[in-house]
Order: C-alpha cells, then sequence, then structure tokens
C-alpha cells in the first residue's frame, strides 16, 4: 500500500515539474511576441496621434484637424 502511495506522489511531482516548465516555455514565447508588435506598432504612421484644438480645446485626431495659420482647429463648424 505504501508504495502505490509513494508511486502516486512521484507520478503527481513529475507533472507538476513539467506543467510549470510547459507554462514557462509559453509565457516566454508570448513575451517575445508581444516585443515584436511593440516594434510594429512604433513603425506605423502617427495618424492617430490626438492633438487638441486651438479654439475650444476639444481633442481630436491628426487626421481630422486643419492646420488654419499654424493653429490647429478641429472640424467643429463653431471653431472654423
Amino acid at each position: 500500500m505504501t508504495r502505490i502511495l509513494l508511486l502516486i506522489v512521484v507520478i503527481f511531482c513529475i507533472y507538476w515539474v513539467f506543467k510549470h516548465m510547459l507554462t514557462d516555455i509559453t509565457a516566454k514565447k508570448s513575451d517575445e511576441n508581444t516585443d515584436n508588435n511593440v516594434d510594429d506598432k512604433a513603425a506605423k504612421p502617427a495618424e492617430n496621434k490626438m492633438v487638441q484644438c486651438s479654439k475650444c480645446g476639444t481633442h481630436v485626431p491628426l487626421s481630422e484637424s486643419k492646420h488654419i495659420k499654424e493653429k490647429i482647429i478641429c472640424n467643429n463648424p463653431d471653431c472654423q
């Protein structure tokens, strides 16, 4: 009876060690993938950069703003 219990404990310990090893390996792979994604994001153009309207103070994407007399103006009719 003792041998069977000892065998069960040893098998459980081996399973536990391998499970944690696999978890560490997958975590390292996902960290490497996120590092690559950060580089891709940095290479994208700044078209989604938010800027503040100089008249009303609203933050709008740079692609939706206008540059009038060296000022950034939003697309709100009151600001134009």
